[in-house]
């Protein structure tokens, strides 16, 4: 009879998946066009585990966001799963950097100016766009912001690329945006 119960709970316990909801966060610092440093965070929401199967299972539920004291949300979104994650350009903006196959920003001179939905930055690992499934807890992300807009300034951070502490990852149950990002802890 105790083999029978023991060879149900083996049966239900490599039966049974195990799927949880995250969010995922990376520290950083920014430069605003101002000149100040200021603290930001990239976040975002996923599911992650396992199917009863056995098969490992990732959902990214949304796209990645960075917020900065003082600035509005910036959402970086990829066209499809394996697409890379871009900042995407609105009216008014133009391009004033452009990063080169070393990874070092160039000025554009004079600025380009830019349709909206075009690419004014990207989320990257070791100096390659990613999409979100490849950013992985322990992973250490890197953004650029290439654009600004002359008639809303305070839209982008400064252009430039920032480098952010390695993701980490604490499980929810809602997609509840972080805390206050002024008041956080700067790094």
């Amino acid at each position: 009879m105790l083999q029978r119960y023991a060879f149900l709970a083996i049966l239900i316990a490599t039966t049974t998946g195990c799927i949880g909801h995250y969010r995922y966060e990376s520290q950083g610092t920014v430069v605003t066009t101002q000149g100040q440093s200021t603290h930001a965070l990239l976040y975002w929401y996923g599911d992650d585990g396992r199917l009863w199967y056995g098969k490992p299972y990732r959902q990214v539920d949304s796209g990645i966001s960075m917020i900065v004291c003082g600035l509005p949300p910036k959402h970086y979104d990829g066209g499809g799963e394996d697409d890379p994650l871009v900042l995407r350009s609105r009216d008014g903006d133009q391009l004033i950097r452009r990063v080169t196959d070393d990874s070092e920003l160039v000025p554009i001179a004079p600025p380009e100016p830019l349709a909206p939905g075009k690419n004014c930055g990207e989320v990257s690992l070791a100096g390659s766009g990613v999409p979100s499934k490849a950013l992985e807890p322990g992973s250490k992300p890197a953004i650029s912001v290439l654009c600004d807009n002359p008639s809303k300034p305070d839209r982008y951070p400064a252009a430039g690329i920032y480098r952010f502490e390695s993701i980490n990852r604490t499980k929810v149950k809602d997609n509840v945006p972080p805390g206050d990002i002024c008041t956080a802890t700067p790094l």
